[in-house]
């Protein structure tokens, strides 16, 4: 996360201030980044289809693909 994003999302509790050092679940655009960084990473590889946050590589034989 960003310096901006980590002052943003910061909450206070009885210990003290807290910021995040990784973006946490709940924020509003966490799915698109993820994604994103996943698109990124994956690029370029074959045999891989991906569902929304979840990659899955491609069976070769229909046969070993049933569950």
């Amino acid at each position: 996360m960003t310096d901006r994003a980590r002052a943003i999302s910061a909450f206070i509790t009885p210990f003290g201030l807290f910021e995040w050092n990784r973006m946490p679940f709940g924020l509003k655009n966490a799915p698109q980044i993820y994604q994103r960084m996943l698109d990124n990473a994956l690029y370029g590889f074959t045999r891989i289809s991906r569902l929304e946050e979840d990659p899955a590589p491609k069976q070769l034989d229909p046969e070993t693909s049933r569950v």
